[in-house]
């Protein structure tokens, strides 16, 4: 704060026709800036030393402003005053106010830390016409004061401040929007939530920005105006189920001050029709093939209901409710035939998919017990990929170092699909009773992988519904030679946002094993290939990786396998959508072996 005294002045009081800047006064002039004004020991309050060139130094006494004190309204009679006056007495200078400025601050006599008179000068009550300054805008006050000195006259003087404007930051208010899943694009006028209290700013010349980009759907920002697009982001929502969707803004003013809050999206989805899947069951000559028909719903598991919609012309298959079957082939029929099912979800919405069944003539063609569905020759494979939403493994296989086998499937636990397993010796004959694999049965478990370890026994993973508090996860359970749990069930992928599905698992060389699956939007667009290695005691080593490295699109349905060297290799559908027209190619990533401590 800069102080310029002016000059003495000349005249006398009384009889209304008092000069300002008498002899025994000088006026002031005080420049301060509106952070200083704000930022005092008391906000918005400063203190002014108006006598300190009065009376060419000289003691005197302030006269002529509210003394500060409750009760006591401008009295000026002080008692150290040689000569009294009240306000009656006293005949001011024209625009004299003994409370208020020119321009409305209220203004008192106090004393400073050293026991000085000096005047209190508080902005308060006009703090908005102050915030208003632009940067570098000026705004001038001034108010009137006098002083007293032994048995002269009132000396009046004038006291004139200017303020100089300081930025002040923009605010920007919260807001919300509307959206439904596959629905329009919905915009949110941001000029409406941002504002600035100067006067060179406002919610239109502000500049807008997001920080935060959403977890789902896409946002953009032209002007003032938000823009956000579900897109496909939100299959897995049930009709009316809602999703909020958390986009961060920054506003900046002309100055570079900024102020920053969230726009929330409420997400409100609708009824998907569930997927059938074309499949392909094998089975003998003269003998019947039992398993799951492969579905899903989008819509985060709605229940589904399986129909029969076209016979086989070679046998007879029943189908119940729940999705499983049963093929009976006719006496001494071979070669392929196929029947049609109907999926319906519980709001009537329906999708129908071919089994095609190939019959062997003789019995080398499938061993028993290998009839269930999944990806192998010897049971029901995903046959097609030109879906986006293609299905799900139910069955899978793994030969044991000691000659046996062990099969994995999914099947009822009480409250959806659950993992089972069941172990074979050499000779084909079960060894021991099947057993339920997954310890969390809530909602599904599903798309299930096995593999042998170099010890002698083996690890499961699957899809679980639900269980990492964000869609589909991917989790596992090791096994001992014996086919004994070892250790508990273990959540594998560390990313839990959205959906992660379809997990591959192989052994490795080291007596560890490598987990792949697919994830969705964790690389910034629809599904990608991620992994995970684990030691030979099942302890994860390092963290989980990123394996697809082309990431337009979609990648999905991995399958990984062991190397000699140590290394895996990994293999995965990319699924490209242009128009109409929905070419896939295949992609490989080969890891190589691990070094030491890596």
């Amino acid at each position: 704060m800069a102080k310029k005294n002016g000059n003495n002045g000349n005249g006398g009081q009384g009889g209304g026709n008092s000069t300002i800047n008498q002899s025994l006064t000088v006026d002031d002039e005080y420049a301060v800036s509106e952070d200083a004004l704000f930022g005092g020991l008391i906000s918005g309050v400063t203190f002014f030393d108006v006598m300190g060139n009065d009376l060419d130094d000289g003691a005197g006494v302030l006269y002529s402003l509210d003394t500060g004190e409750e009760g006591e309204d401008s009295v000026v009679d002080l008692e150290d005053a040689d000569v009294k006056y009240t306000l009656e007495q006293i005949e001011s200078p024209e625009g004299y106010d003994p409370d208020r400025s020119e321009q409305g601050a209220r203004i008192w006599i106090t004393e400073d830390a050293t026991g000085n008179e000096v005047v209190a000068y508080d902005i308060r009550p006009i703090a908005d016409e102050l915030h208003a300054l632009a940067e570098g805008e000026t705004w001038t006050d001034s108010f009137i004061y006098a002083i007293q000195d032994g048995n002269r006259p009132l000396s009046w003087a004038r006291v004139t401040v200017t303020v100089t404007g300081s930025n002040d930051a923009p605010t920007l208010a919260a807001g919300v929007g509307a959206a439904a899943e596959d629905g329009a694009v919905i915009t949110v006028d941001l000029a409406t939530l941002g504002d600035d209290v100067d006067s060179d700013d406002d919610g239109t010349s502000l500049g807008y920005a997001i920080s935060t980009a959403p977890g789902e759907g896409s946002a953009s920002i032209s002007g003032s105006t938000l823009t956000f697009d579900p897109g496909s982001d939100f299959q897995d929502l049930a009709e009316g189920e809602t999703r909020e969707v958390v986009i961060g803004v920054t506003a900046t003013d002309a100055h570079g001050a900024t102020a920053t809050n969230d726009v929330t999206v409420t997400v409100t989805g609708k009824n998907d029709a569930p997927v059938a899947i074309d499949s392909l069951v094998a089975t003998n000559q003269d003998r019947e093939a039992s398993g799951s028909l492969t579905a899903f719903d989008p819509d985060n598991g709605d229940p589904l209901t399986f129909t029969l919609e076209t016979g086989p012309a070679k046998g007879a298959v029943a189908i119940e409710a729940d999705g499983s079957f049963t093929y009976t082939p006719e006496v001494g029929e071979s070669g392929a035939d196929d029947f049609q099912f109907m999926v319906v979800d519980e709001s009537g919405e329906a999708s129908i998919a071919t089994v095609t069944v190939d019959i062997a003539s003789s019995m080398s063609g499938v061993p028993d017990g290998y009839t269930q569905l999944g990806s192998d020759p010897i049971h029901v494979a995903n046959v097609s990929i030109d879906d986006l939403f293609s299905g799900f493994r139910s069955h899978d296989i793994a030969a044991l170092p000691d000659g046996g086998y062990v099969q994995v499937w999914s099947s009822q636990d009480g409250s959806g699909w659950g993992v089972y397993g069941q172990r074979y010796a050499e000779d084909g004959t079960a060894v021991g009773s099947e057993f339920l694999i997954n310890t969390h049965t809530s909602n599904d478990q599903r798309d299930v992988a096995v593999t042998s370890l170099v010890d002698g026994g083996f690890v499961v993973t699957w899809s679980s519904d639900d269980q990492d508090g964000s869609g589909w996860g991917i989790y596992g359970q090791r096994y001992a030679a014996d086919a004994t749990a070892v250790g508990n069930e273990f959540q594998i992928n560390t990313t839990t946002t959205s959906n992660q599905l379809y997990p591959s698992i192989a052994s490795l060389a080291d007596g560890g094993f490598v987990a792949a699956w697919e994830s969705y939007n964790q690389d910034g667009s629809s599904y990608g290939i991620y992994g995970q290695r684990y030691a030979a005691d099942g302890t994860a080593v390092a963290g989980e990786f990123q394996i697809s490295t082309y990431t337009q699109s979609s990648q999905v349905y991995p399958s990984v396998a062991s190397l000699s060297d140590g290394g895996f290799v990994v293999m995965s559908y990319r699924q490209i959508w242009w128009m109409a027209v929905r070419p896939h190619s295949c992609l490989i990533d080969r890891l190589p072996a691990p070094r030491p401590g890596t």
